[in-house]
């Protein structure tokens, strides 16, 4: 299964690190899952988009809220590392905006706040920035100190790029093997979720692989992924 794939790829490849590189030091990698989607991405009803939080935590998640008032103290309290405000949208439209941006992993914005975002939309929207209903990162009033929870768990925001390729970073190295196989999976199971209707379910995942970011990637047969 899964697992024992993992595992005994990473023995191998953790084995042959420890033989060939004994006096350098030794990064914590993450952990990077590929699928190769069978999708036309030119097409509308084609594009795939979207974003999970995964069970277990494997990175710092910086992020930013845009929030006035009560909410503002709800999200602080839940784990924002900043409030946004008008002011820094104002700094996002100055000379060094796009370093300014760069530094955050995800934003949030409440209904009542996205409107200060208008002037910094095509600064934010390729850096995948931009609050959206989709990614959960545009919310109400009521449900944003879930979002600021979920997000600072373990959230990643994915899209197929014009091949089809889908990528992200899922775990590290040093995770638990249990614990990488639930986020792989979780992982998968958001794409598989988000299958655009125009696309048939078989042959929807064509190819599939895992590599740590430093290391040759190797493949996993896609139905390991799906009947699991």
């Amino acid at each position: 299964d899964v697992l024992n794939l993992i595992q005994l790829r990473w023995k191998e490849k953790m084995y042959h690190r420890a033989q060939t590189r004994p006096h350098r030091v030794q990064v914590d990698e993450t952990v990077e899952v590929c699928l190769h989607l069978n999708v036309d991405v030119r097409k509308a009803d084609q594009m795939v988009r979207g974003a999970t939080s995964l069970p277990h935590s494997h990175r710092e998640v910086k992020l930013l809220v845009f929030a006035e008032g009560a909410d503002a103290e709800t999200a602080r309290a839940s784990g924002a590392d900043e409030i946004g405000n008008q002011t820094t949208v104002d700094e996002f439209l100055e000379a060094n905006g796009k370093k300014k941006a760069k530094q955050w992993d995800v934003m949030i914005a409440t209904q009542d706040s996205v409107k200060m975002l208008g002037k910094v939309s095509r600064l934010l929207g390729p850096r995948r920035l931009m609050p959206t209903p989709k990614a959960g990162t545009l919310v109400a009033s009521a449900d944003l100190s879930d979002a600021v929870k979920r997000v600072k768990h373990s959230y990643i925001s994915y899209r197929a790029d014009r091949f089809g390729h889908i990528s992200a970073g899922v775990a590290k190295c040093s995770m638990p093997l249990e614990d990488i196989q639930d986020n792989v999976l979780s992982f998968v199971k958001s794409i598989l979720d988000v299958r655009p209707q125009a696309v048939k379910a078989q042959g929807y995942v064509l190819k599939a692989y895992m590599k740590s970011h430093m290391g040759p990637a190797f493949n996993v047969d896609v139905r390991d992924l799906i009947n699991e």
